[in-house]
Formats: structure tokens, C-alpha cells, sequence
């Protein structure tokens, strides 16, 4: 996360599948961050953080912050960090995925391909998948909120697999080296404006 974070031309959110894996993520970013003497700064999603404060905070900095919330939590899902129609935010790692609950719809349609199909298989994969991939979609979203704007996703657990070939538009590749990713995240975001750039723009 910290060697990804200076790739990213605005702010960096990172979300965690609940407060207790968050607290030891922390943890180690703070441990890591003091010891290597790392100038950034950091916002922890709280139960008691409030909108209006996280958003202004966010909404005032002129370097990028590394932003550490919560699966379905304000930041995830409630904020808006915009400026001038433009996102702040232009990388989303996802540090572990969530185990979520599906819908009674999404039951429903699970137990039509299981008894249909005989394929119990697909069937779990269709209750688990569409809530994730639903979740991590509106999740992206917050980094791209104009025509113009680019996010950079990055899935931290081995469940990601699980998305590739399951829908077109949504593209899964896997990386073994972490220099590979770094250096596509470059291309990725070269000639992207930075976020002094989107905020002094008028």
C-alpha cells in the first residue's frame, strides 16, 4: 500500500472488510510510516467519524492523503470528494475483501441456478459475487465522478480471481511482482492531473 500510495496523482482510499482488521492495518502503516520517516498523512474512518468533518479535511489538502475506511462505510459510500466536477481520490485498494450478505433477490436467482442449472457451484458464486462486485463498483465510483476522471483499482485478496471472465467491462489481472504493477500504474496515470492541479483549477 505505502509503495503504490506516491503513484497516485490524488488521494489514495483504502478499504477494509471491518474495524478490527482495520485497527491492525493501522497499526503496521503508522509502524512502517514512522520508521521509514514517510511524509504523509493519514485519515482513519472511525464509528465516530462525522461526514462533514472527513469531507472537509479531505476537501483542504493540497498533497494526496492515504485514506484508511471501511467496507460499506461513509467513505466507501457517503462521501464525495469532489472539486471543480472532478474526483480527488484516483487509486482504490481494497484490502481484503468483505464477506457480504446477499439479497433476498440475489438468494432467489441463486436457487433458480442451483436447482435449474444442477450447478451448486455457480450457484454460490452468483450470491457472493454480484454483492462484491456491486459493492467494489460503487466503491470505484468515488474515483471517477467526470468524464475526464481515471481510478486505478487494486484488489488485495486471492477472492479476486473469482471476477475474471464474469463480466466484460470489468477487467481482472493478476500480478506475482509488485514492480509490474507499480509500473502500470505509471502508464496508467501518465499526463493525469494531479490534485493541486484539480483544486487550483477554477
Amino acid at each position: 500500500i505505502l509503495e503504490l500510495m506516491p503513484l497516485s496523482p490524488r488521494h489514495t482510499l483504502v478499504v477494509c472488510p471491518s474495524y478490527s482488521f482495520q485497527n491492525e492495518l493501522v497499526a503496521a502503516l503508522q509502524d512502517q510510516i514512522e520508521t521509514n520517516r514517510l511524509d504523509l498523512e493519514m485519515i482513519i474512518e472511525t464509528k465516530d467519524s462525522k461526514l462533514d468533518d472527513l469531507q472537509k479535511h479531505a476537501l483542504k489538502q493540497r498533497k494526496p492523503l492515504l485514506i484508511v475506511a471501511i467496507s460499506s462505510g461513509k467513505f466507501s459510500e457517503g462521501i464525495q470528494l469532489v472539486k471543480n466536477g472532478n474526483s480527488l481520490l484516483s487509486l482504490l485498494i481494497f484490502a481484503g475483501l468483505p464477506f457480504v450478505t446477499p439479497s433476498d433477490d440475489q438468494k432467489f436467482v441463486s436457487k433458480i441456478l442451483s436447482s435449474v442449472l444442477q450447478n451448486s457451484q455457480m450457484a454460490s458464486n452468483f450470491e457472493q459475487l454480484v454483492p462484491l462486485m456491486q459493492l467494489i463498483s460503487q466503491a470505484l465510483g468515488r474515483t471517477v465522478r467526470s468524464a475526464i476522471d481515471r481510478g486505478a483499482l487494486v484488489l488485495l485478496d486471492k477472492r479476486a480471481e473469482l471476477f475474471r471472465g464474469l463480466d466484460r467491462d470489468f477487467v481482472i489481472r493478476r500480478y506475482s511482482n509488485l514492480n509490474s504493477l507499480k509500473s502500470d500504474l505509471v502508464d496508467f496515470f501518465e499526463g493525469y492531473p494531479s490534485l493541486q492541479k484539480v483544486i487550483e483549477h477554477e
